[in-house]
């Protein structure tokens, strides 16, 4: 669970290796729906690209991270 998001509704996981360019799509898409009951948690396996960079861009606490 995200640090922002108690017991959220609906729960959003997003795995990637090295796709930084397609996350922020993913991420503003999830954002820009009306239903705000939501954690995303981008599960990052240890991608060389600016994946890590492009998540704690939002500063959002709906929106966490994992490395696997």
């Amino acid at each position: 669970m995200t640090k922002g998001v108690p017991n959220p509704s609906l729960s959003i996981v997003i795995p990637t290796y090295n796709h930084a360019r397609f996350l922020r799509t993913a991420l503003d898409s999830i954002r820009a729906q009306t239903f705000d009951d939501w954690e995303a948690m981008v599960v990052n396996n240890f991608s060389d690209d600016d994946t890590v960079a492009v998540v704690e861009s939002y500063n959002d606490p709906q929106i966490g991270r994992a490395h696997v």
